[in-house]
């Protein structure tokens, strides 16, 4: 019997873990407060970035960030915003604290397991192309994925083949949940 059975909040994590893991694969819709939300994929975040929404940029989150977000993962969503007004319309009367509990799970469960992100080695943040072109690169190159392919792919299955890939070249591994309560295990024993 290993620690990780022993201890109940280290088994509870990695159950967490390994259920939050497999429904990424299932592709299922989230329900937001009775709105159906498709996977956030990274087309729908390039979109959610490029138009500047809140929840992905950082500045104030409003009542009008928060629908704007829903609109873009409903499947109604199309880029010429026909039938936008209405639905930002009927979002309005939702409880407002109940729509950002949801959107924070969605994106919490969309960024699980999001590579860390960091500066290069000068300390700026200059890029010479997008972060989305890591993604079409490696994709591409390790199983042939087309554009499309890429682009529509649910964030949470992207993350996890990434950590795939790196796992197969020697990289290194960590777990958001469980390896916290793992900390949280030895640093209760070394007190």
């Amino acid at each position: 019997m290993s620690l990780f059975s022993q201890v109940p909040a280290i088994r509870a994590a990695i159950e967490e873990e390994n259920r939050n893991r497999d429904l990424a694969f299932t592709e299922a819709p989230a329900l937001i407060c009775g709105v159906t939300v498709l996977p956030l994929t990274l087309r729908r975040y390039l979109i959610l970035c490029a138009s500047g929404n809140a929840f992905v940029c950082g500045g104030p989150i409003t009542p009008v960030e928060a629908s704007k977000f829903l609109w873009c993962l409903s499947a109604g969503y199309n880029p010429e915003q026909r039938g936008a007004e209405e639905f930002v319309a009927a979002i309005a009367g939702k409880n407002y604290g109940e729509v950002l509990a949801g959107i924070s799970d969605l994106l919490a469960f969309s960024f699980f397991d999001a590579p860390a992100g960091g500066n290069d080695d000068t300390g700026e943040n200059r890029s010479y192309y997008s972060f989305a072109a890591v993604y079409l690169d490696v994709m591409g190159r390790e199983y042939g994925w087309t554009f499309r392919d890429v682009m529509d792919c649910p964030l949470p299955v992207l993350f996890q083949l990434i950590k795939a890939i790196k796992n197969r070249n020697g990289g290194i591994m960590f777990n958001p949940l469980s390896d916290r309560a793992i900390q949280e295990h030895v640093r209760t024993l070394n007190q």
